[in-house]
């Protein structure tokens, strides 16, 4: 069985310049590209969500998984504040 590419352990969802009912989900968790057992690394994931859905299962019906994450100069710091926040 393959393992999943991200596991959510906390999250900020930042409202982004880019459009109407657009999000930077921010979270804090693990990265596993290779979906193999044991091939969890702790990470910080900025992903691009269009919608404000909070539970992490709920929200990939919004998330562009297809999109490299961008972040826009007006939005980087508060960008930076969360990823502060949730490295604490």
């Amino acid at each position: 069985m393959k393992s999943p590419v991200y596991e959510e352990w906390s999250h900020k969802l930042i409202k982004s310049g880019h459009g109407p009912n657009t999000y930077y989900r921010i979270f804090k968790g693990t990265v596993n590209w290779a979906k193999s057992p044991g091939g969890m690394l702790r990470a910080t994931t900025v992903l691009i969500q269009y919608g404000d859905e909070q539970d992490w299962k709920a929200a990939f019906k919004e998330i562009a998984f297809n999109m490299p994450a961008h972040i826009l100069d007006n939005d980087l710091p508060a960008v930076l504040k969360a990823i502060d926040s949730l490295n604490e």
